[in-house]
């Protein structure tokens, strides 16, 4: 009965200790990279966007990791693209690539090192889809968007015949010209907000899973000093 005691006391063990890798492992998350500039003049604008305004491109990314060292995310990996303008970034147009990314260009990798910290390289990532149809959510009114270009060249959105410069627009396929990588909630266009539970459920699993890996294996401990 002790040997089937013991046993079971393990098996307890090995199954908080791999509850533990199941809930870290589904721990990954979302990251975002952000890129700051301002309207340049030489723009055609829709209806409520500014000239000479703040402009931002979030890239929502995700390589099925959890952490941001050591990381490499390739345009495959880009579930959402945002732009937002204006000081009071009150206009905005986010596209959800999730499941249908993007292919007129792909060139380029944003790539980390061991703290997270954005490597040198170049990007040239664009989708002229013209139109673009991938699910959106945009409160510009009046307007179809067509394409954008991160390639550090001309116009860097376009819905036809109103189109968007950047006044910087040259450095905006510099990878460290971008914000380091930061957790991101995933939300885009097409797509329902993600709920805090799964979350929630993963950290009490690990908890749970620590739990009954020290549990079990200080009852094995136990046994075997009786035992001996």
């Amino acid at each position: 009965m002790m040997k089937n005691l013991s046993k079971s006391l393990a098996g307890v063990a090995v199954f908080g200790a791999a509850m533990v890798g199941f809930a870290a492992g589904a721990m990954a998350a979302p990251f975002s990279v952000t890129y700051t500039d301002t309207v340049s003049p030489a723009s055609t604008l829709p209806a409520g966007i500014n000239l000479g305004e703040q402009a931002t491109v979030k890239l929502i990314l995700d390589n099925g990791n959890s952490s941001v060292a050591n990381q490499t995310w390739t345009a495959a990996d880009v579930q959402c693209v945002i732009f937002t303008f204006n000081n009071a970034q009150d206009k905005f147009v986010a596209i959800n690539y999730a499941g249908n990314p993007f292919s007129s260009a792909t060139t380029g990798n944003f790539m980390t090192d061991g703290s997270g910290q954005l490597q040198v390289g170049t990007i040239d990532w664009e989708d002229s889809s013209d139109p673009i149809t991938n699910p959106q959510k945009t409160n510009i009114s009046g307007v179809t968007l067509y394409d954008w270009y991160l390639d550090g060249s001309n116009e860097v959105i376009d819905w036809s015949p109103d189109e968007a410069y950047f006044t910087n627009v040259g450095n905006d396929d510099q990878v460290t010209n971008w914000s380091n990588p930061v957790p991101s909630n995933g939300i885009c266009a097409g797509s329902a907000a993600p709920s805090p539970a799964p979350a929630m459920a993963n950290q009490t699993l690990v908890f749970l899973g620590a739990g009954l890996l020290m549990a079990g294996l200080w009852s094995v401990r136990r046994l075997a000093a009786r035992r001996n």
